[in-house]
């Protein structure tokens, strides 16, 4: 014991951090145990006993540094933000997806539970110290990494928490699910602490973080999770993909020296391929229709949630409206990737693609999407400037005038943004990037492929039933 104290010490853990972490490793320890003993009424004792033991930990880790004052202002910040989401999102179903809580968990204000603010103080700060160990910097960078490290945890606690019938997820919520989970909660989740986090990090103290016993906290976290869920909550799907979760992150803010700098580069591109991936998935198309129109443009033309179809079902500048905001889901994360932090080289090509990927295959929309050419528009404009996807708009739109397949109308524009790269931007990363992009989008117009162009000069009008 008196080593384990010393090593506690060496990582920078005060006496009263020391006692209140051993506190909480050995009730997290003695819950399975204790239950098979005394049964299910041990199980609510002992969840409040642990969360309000690591929130301890956690507060009595950062005190130090942060001062009594910043402290209290962060921990009220936290409980009080976290608090009103909560409310917010069990009453509206806004941002998580409708679900409830029930009776299990005492006491509650207003129907939710005063232990879940405290569920979130306990690994905020810890996912932050990951964010920070990953990205040195409390800017926009810091903020996605210490976010998506708290989003993770969730894939471990949501399905532990609603086995245990702490609150219930409502039928209401329509889409895939994650073990029954809905996948917009995770997208509330990453909401929600992305601004609980930036509104942390504007006070410097806050971004002085302990990183070292925080990432300590996070790593038994992770391994006393995994360890649960595997053996003894018999979550081995959970378990698994929380372990793959905040183990990546974990692996990602602990490797040191050369290889410290080879993860954090992996880091940076999973991130970011992440973030493209759900700004391409976001149905902005579908989502128009429906607070415009009060209508499903899937009704329309082809059945896609695509820019055409607001065309159809709205009019010209509501179809237009709609094609900027796919261009713009593109657009910005790529930009911000390739212009802003400057990654360039084959790392930038999973990060340009991934919109395309998120809008083809939406998880908000079931694994279905739209064709990818108002985001492919995007994803040039982040990468060249603008100058691809005007040099490929004006070939699609002569396509169009052409002929009546917007198939091959869309092939003639690829092909004109392939032409610029190889004459004038030949740059291997970018080719690559063409040829991943030529292959989603020509896939999604294979029906169209199948057959030949139908000339406008001559030919019999053919009714457009392809959307993009």
């Amino acid at each position: 014991m008196p080593a384990v104290t010393r090593w506690l010490t060496a990582l920078g853990l005060s006496p009263p951090a020391q006692v209140f972490l051993v506190a909480w490793v050995l009730t997290m320890i003695s819950i399975p145990i204790l239950r098979r003993i005394w049964g299910e009424k041990v199980l609510i004792k002992g969840i409040m006993a642990s969360v309000l033991l690591q929130a301890a930990t956690v507060v009595a880790i950062v005190a130090p540094a942060w001062g009594a004052e910043t402290t209290v202002r962060t921990v009220l910040i936290v409980l009080v933000l976290t608090w009103a989401v909560e409310l917010v999102g069990s009453r509206t179903g806004f941002p998580f997806g409708h679900y409830a809580y029930t009776t299990r968990l005492q006491p509650q204000l207003v129907h939710v539970p005063v232990l879940i603010p405290v569920a979130w103080l306990m690994m905020l700060p810890p996912a932050w110290a990951v964010g920070a160990a990953i990205h040195a910097t409390t800017g926009m960078g810091y903020v996605l990494a210490a976010t998506l490290a708290f989003t993770v945890w969730d894939l471990f606690l949501d399905p532990q928490m609603v086995n245990w019938k702490l609150w219930i997820w409502s039928e209401r919520n329509q889409g895939p699910r994650y073990f029954g989970i809905p996948w917009i909660n995770y997208a509330g989740w990453f909401a929600a602490s992305a601004l609980i986090t930036w509104t942390a990090a504007r006070d410097p103290l806050v971004a002085a973080l302990p990183i070292a016993p925080l990432l300590l906290v996070y790593g038994l976290t992770w391994g006393l999770e995994t360890t649960g869920q595997l053996f003894f909550w018999r979550l081995p799907g959970p378990g698994i993909s929380g372990f793959v979760g905040m183990g990546l992150f974990l692996l990602c803010a602990v490797a040191p020296g050369e290889a410290m700098m080879v993860h954090t580069n992996l880091a940076q591109i999973v991130l970011w391929t992440i973030l493209a991936f759900l700004s391409g998935a976001i149905p902005f198309s579908l989502l128009l229709g429906k607070l415009t129109l009060g209508t499903d443009i899937r009704r329309y033309g082809d059945g896609n949630p695509g820019a055409t179809n607001v065309l159809r079902a709205g009019g010209t500048g509501l179809g237009f409206l709609a094609a900027f905001l796919d261009m713009l889901k593109g657009a910005l994360p790529v930009a911000l990737a390739y212009v802003v932090l400057e990654i360039h080289g084959f790392e930038i090509v999973p990060i340009a693609l991934a919109p395309i990927v998120g809008h083809l295959f939406s998880p908000f929309l079931r694994g279905r999407g739209g064709k990818g050419v108002a985001v492919t528009g995007g994803i040039w404009i982040g990468l060249t400037y603008g100058v691809a996807a005007a040099i490929g708009t004006a070939a699609m739109s002569l396509g169009y005038l052409l002929q009546r397949r917007p198939g091959w109308a869309v092939t003639l524009g690829l092909l004109a943004v392939g032409l610029y790269l190889v004459v004038w931007r030949p740059d291997p990363a970018l080719l690559a990037v063409w040829v991943g992009n030529v292959l989603l989008v020509l896939w999604r117009h294979r029906e169209d492929l199948r057959q030949p162009p139908v000339w406008r000069f001559g030919a019999v009008s053919e009714e457009d039933n392809t959307a993009p």
